[in-house]
Parts: structure tokens; C-alpha cells; sequence
């Protein structure tokens, strides 16, 4: 492989770190549901979509305690381009999360 293809896939692999983070937070705050519930019962009614939409839409913020401290990682172990690749999933993910949540959360 040229060292071009090398740096795509180290960019991708990123990317998609990124991804499959965000899933396993996404199927966690699902489980995690249950739980809450109980302690809090107008969860399972209508203010359940606020719990789910505090939990998605807060994702892009949710992301600086883990993006920030894996980048300055893998950066100092010399995988430059696969941080890069997390920067770029994680200004995807807040790009997406954040449009969605002003979306439904605007103040007017």
C-alpha cells in the first residue's frame, strides 16, 4: 500500500474509534434507563424524551472527557493521524448532536 492509502485508513480508523464510543454510550444511557426509572418514575412517561434527548444531545459535550485525553495519548505515542481521525469524528458527532438538540430545545 502507498503511504497515502496508510494515513487514510490511520484517519478512518479515528473516525470510526469515534463511532463506536458514541454507540456504546448510546446503548449504555438505554440500559441505564431501567434503573433510573425506578428511582424516578415520570422518566417512563412523557419526560422520558427529555431524559433521552439530554442524553444524545449532551453527547457532543459528554465527548471532551474522553476525546481530549485519548488525543493527547495517542499523540504522544507518535499515532498523529489516527487522533487527527478523532478530531474529525468528534466535530462530526457534535456537529450532528448539537444541530439536533437546538433543534428540539430552542428557546422560542
Amino acid at each position: 500500500m502507498s503511504k497515502k492509502t496508510n494515513v487514510a485508513l490511520e484517519v478512518l480508523a479515528g473516525i470510526v474509534l469515534i463511532a463506536v464510543i458514541d454507540i456504546v454510550i448510546v446503548v449504555l444511557s438505554i440500559l441505564l434507563l431501567g434503573p433510573a426509572a425506578q428511582i424516578f418514575p415520570s422518566i417512563t412517561r412523557s419526560y422520558g424524551i427529555t431524559y433521552f434527548m439530554a442524553v444524545y444531545g449532551g453527547l457532543s459535550f459528554y465527548q471532551l472527557l474522553y476525546v481530549v485525553p485519548l488525543n493527547i495519548f495517542l499523540r504522544r505515542k507518535g499515532k498523529k493521524k489516527v487522533a487527527d481521525g478523532i478530531t474529525i469524528g468528534a466535530v462530526i458527532t457534535a456537529l450532528l448532536c448539537g444541530g439536533c438538540f437546538f433543534t428540539f430545545f430552542r428557546p422560542f
